[in-house]
């Protein structure tokens, strides 16, 4: 195997790692940051293989990522709550970034042509993992997961979360669709994309209902020359979940994990997703107590209003917890006493649009702006966007974690550098 093969296969299992298991966490090791081992590629490269890197990147991110560091500092004196831990930290994740965008940039063409075989690797993992949790829980025998409940209240081992399984599942699923005539190809392939979308909707969530349908528009407005095969798939996929959607319960039963009290009944009621979107949210009254989802994104979107009307260019990076303590809705305090929702994602801001404007403002209204105009570039192929459109949009409107999660930073690293600064392809 030549050296170039062994680096391109290593650095696609590392980048599948970082960006579909970025959760996990193994010996203190976070898997969302194994991508940063590709720099032993970049220093072999440099010294023994002469290959030179673009230093011309090296002195714009470092002169950009020094100007985002004295903006943070400077709305930190201004609100006098610098702290000397909290900056070494942020200087530290600065620090992250920069090495992130060097790696990026020069391993760019790598990841691109290396997507097939990323989806690949993760879905190897999760095959193993399902079955591993189905094997060893009984609790799946009759059990009815479309019924509002998912495998991962029994095992958080890759997804503490569903909402975080649904953040790359969409992706995966539309990034297949796009690619469909060539997976026709591939029995194995196949079937196991149809498992892995039939899993997908067993543990439906309300964020992938709502990131299968604005992903789906999102890949339809970015691409170009999509065949009539993928329309109808998305098409028949939309409207399967539209029908799960509205034909589930207000609230539905779940079996609880651990049952205390074998006098009291197996199962517990929960919110569906119809009704923590419609009724306890967008249908809601302001005394509804029960959907703490609902009154999180609210209140980040408040917070980022606000944002905007006092500091247009934001509290600065790393500083979403400071922009969120200054803004207290008035009747918090009462409110407080049965639906204390204001303590929840105090730092994450629970979507990456919330979290990134109010630290960084009109600036990151700006580069979503530009990538917006870019979106139909040929730089990216229909599937390459199907995959990062639809992780950036739902990260940033519907559920986020931070930048560091689901390869956010790097694929925002990506669409910002082939969007914007290559040279068009014919």
């Amino acid at each position: 195997m030549s050296y170039l093969v062994y680096r391109d296969n290593i650095i696609a299992l590392l980048f599948s790692f970082s960006i579909f298991l970025s959760h996990v966490e193994i010996f203190y090791l976070e898997i969302r940051f194994v991508y940063l081992f590709t720099i032993i590629f970049l220093i072999y490269e440099t010294i023994f293989l002469k290959i030179k890197i673009k230093k011309n990147i090296i002195l714009f991110t470092s002169l950009l990522l020094s100007i985002i560091f004295l903006h943070k500092y400077y709305n930190s004196i201004w609100l006098e709550k610098n702290n000397i831990d909290d900056e070494f930290k942020s200087l530290l994740k600065l620090v992250l970034v920069f090495f992130t965008i060097i790696i990026v940039i020069n391993y760019q063409k790598v990841i691109l042509k290396n997507i097939d075989k990323m989806i690949n690797y993760f879905l190897i993992v999760f095959c193993f993992y399902i079955l591993y949790v189905y094997l060893t829980n009984y609790h799946f025998i009759g059990f009815n997961l479309i019924n509002c409940s998912n495998i991962f209240r029994y095992d958080k081992f890759l997804f503490s979360e569903l909402s975080h399984f649904h953040l790359i599942s969409v992706p995966i699923i539309l990034y297949s669709i796009s690619n469909i005539k060539k997976i026709f190809n591939k029995n194995t392939k196949l079937i196991i994309i149809v498992l892995f979308t039939s899993f997908s909707f067993l543990n439906f969530s309300l964020t992938f209902f709502l990131s299968l349908l604005f992903g789906s528009l999102i890949f339809l407005i970015t691409s170009k020359n999509i065949n009539k095969l993928t329309i109808l798939l998305i098409l028949v996929l939309n409207t399967l979940s539209v029908g799960i959607f509205l034909m589930q319960d207000n609230v539905c039963l779940t079996k609880k994990i651990k049952i205390l009290d074998k006098s009291e009944s197996p199962y517990k009621g929960v919110l569906s997703p119809k009704k923590k979107f419609l009724d306890t949210g967008l249908l809601s009254n302001e005394n509804n107590p029960e959907n703490f989802t609902f009154k999180v994104y609210k209140n980040s979107i408040f917070v980022t209003i606000n944002t905007f009307k006092d500091k247009l260019f934001g509290f600065g990076f790393d500083n979403y917890k400071l922009a969120f303590d200054n803004y207290v809705q008035k009747n918090y305090e009462d409110e407080k006493k049965t639906s204390p929702y204001r303590e929840v994602n105090n730092t994450d801001g629970s979507n990456n649009f919330s979290k990134l404007s109010s630290e960084f403002g009109l600036f990151f209204v700006i580069i979503c702006f530009m990538i917006l105009l870019n979106c139909r570039s040929t730089n990216l192929d229909n599937g390459q966007k199907s995959l990062f459109y639809s992780l950036i949009f739902i990260q940033t409107f519907i559920r986020g974690t931070g930048i560091f999660y689901n390869g956010f930073l790097i694929i925002s690293v990506i669409l910002i550098y082939t969007l914007i600064f290559q040279k068009k392809k014919n």
